[in-house]
């Protein structure tokens, strides 16, 4: 049997929810359901053995998908190949008689010569393909995200870290003018920086050794969020100009703008994108979460979610998207669920403290960092307080934005920037959390990053004014 995903409960996990509409973990165990997960539809409740039986229906879908996906491709092969021999039919001129050719043979020439004259034909059949195979590429594309889930580790199968550090590598470290957010690609062989005078610097990254290869320069005021789009390999900024650019590589792998996303009339504090990359969510100054959503290659605003008052300070999703959660300057986090495909606010938990940093730790739990208070809540969806962590802010009375807190699953690890530390927390397999230890800086202004496998972290501080990286190290 397997055990449950919920770390604090010791049944199995033996029952299976089929509902489609769910959007909750789908193996729980009978504790889950005394707390109320899967609520409404016990009619969707499967034992394993009913699974089979669902699977071997599911396989057999499958096949008749993949005939019918094979007989659309040998009927566009059969197109192509019919419009390929038809035109080269038309070369077929016989030279030697072409003296000897009757009117009606010469008319069917000139009609094709003036058709390919002005190159017309290989324009309009330049423009059918580029618009409709564009299109059909990315509903299938789109349709593969959909369609293939990816398995989540599982936290009991992690490595023991109990004794990590980060250590500073010196000579990677460099002096660099005041950067706020920092992002890396797919591959980790890239480091974007968004930096205070509006641009963006992308640097090779290998092993901790960096090197400059690009700049953007599309954004005309400083640069506040940075995110990465892993499956899509895009980048994603959000700025102090009110805007959002997304950008892609070319055909040399340079970055270019592809799009900028503006109507957000307020500067960009933080941005959050769902798992199938063709939703992002920003906020910012103006009370408001703006949500964007990718529609055959453009990006358009398709809800306005807005409270009374207070500016938007974190963000996240968990991680099967059933909620949204942030948090505003006014003492307040927002609990959010969709509704016939819009994010509605369903509770609102107040605090003692504003904060300016949260994120998810699991499905249903989520870590929230009240402004420089030596305490770190955790909270479950329903706003009760579950625990509270020791954490340092290095006497501090003052923090900064732009600096997302990061739940690192590989290894573990919650990092929270608080006051002038940067602390980092153990969750441990009961679902307790500890703190380990703390970098502490000479200053509060301190902006940075944790690679997605924990293994570098990047800060640049108002004291030193270097970017700095720190490797991960167990000892």
């Amino acid at each position: 049997m397997m055990k449950c995903y919920h770390r604090n409960h010791e049944n199995d996990a033996d029952i299976f929810c089929i509902n489609e509409n769910c959007k909750e973990f789908r193996i729980f165990c009978f504790e889950c359901q005394k707390n109320g997960m899967h609520y409404g539809h016990p009619e969707s409740y499967k034992k394993i053995k009913e699974v089979i039986q669902e699977l071997v229906s599911l396989q057999n879908n499958q096949r008749e998908i993949i005939d019918y996906l094979q007989s659309v491709k040998d009927k566009i092969n059969s197109e192509f190949d019919n419009l390929i021999q038809g035109l080269r039919s038309q070369q077929l001129i016989d030279w030697e008689n072409i003296k000897n050719l009757n009117g009606e043979e010469w008319n069917k020439i000139i009609c094709n010569l003036l058709k390919y004259r002005n190159n017309k034909e290989k324009k309009l059949l330049r423009n059918i393909l580029s618009n409709n195979a564009t299109y059909l590429i990315e509903q299938l594309n789109n349709y593969h995200k959909e369609i293939f889930v990816e398995f989540v580790p599982n936290l009991e199968n992690e490595v023991d870290n109990k004794n990590f550090s980060y250590e500073i590598m010196k000579e990677s470290s460099f002096i660099d003018s005041k950067c706020y957010s920092f992002t890396f690609n797919n591959k980790q062989s890239q480091m974007m920086v968004g930096y205070s005078n509006s641009k963006i610097k992308v640097f090779n990254f290998e092993n901790g050794q960096t090197s400059l290869f690009q700049e953007l320069h599309d954004h005309e005021n400083s640069v506040f969020c940075l995110e990465f789009m892993r499956k899509s390999n895009k980048l994603v900024s959000g700025s102090a100009d009110e805007s959002i650019c997304i950008w892609e590589q070319n055909n040399d792998l340079r970055w270019q703008l592809q799009q900028q996303l503006n109507g957000n009339s307020q500067s960009i504090i933080c941005l959050a994108i769902n798992v199938n990359e063709n939703e992002i969510i920003c906020g910012g100054y103006n009370s408001q979460i703006k949500r964007w959503r990718q529609q055959r290659s453009v990006w358009q605003c398709i809800q306005t979610l807005k409270i009374n008052k207070g500016s938007i300070k974190s963000i996240a999703y968990n991680n099967s998207e059933s909620h949204l959660i942030f948090c505003n300057n006014l003492k307040q986090i927002f609990v959010c669920q969709q509704q016939q495909d819009e994010w509605e606010i369903n509770k609102e938990i107040n605090v003692d403290d504003s904060g300016y940093r949260l994120s998810f730790i699991d499905e249903k739990t989520f870590a929230f960092q009240r402004y420089c208070q030596e305490m770190l809540d955790i909270y479950d969806l329903d706003g009760r307080q579950v625990q509270l962590v020791e954490v340092d802010n290095g006497k501090s009375r003052n923090c900064n934005d732009w600096f997302p807190q990061r739940f690192i699953r590989e290894k573990c690890i919650l990092v929270n920037k608080n006051g002038s530390c940067i602390n980092f927390i153990k969750v441990e397999k009961d679902g307790k959390l500890e703190m380990k230890f703390n970098i502490e800086f000479q200053s509060h202004d301190i902006w940075g990053t944790i690679t997605y496998d924990g293994e570098y972290l990047i800060t640049w501080d108002g004291d030193s004014k270097q970017i700095q990286i720190r490797k991960y190290v167990i000892k």
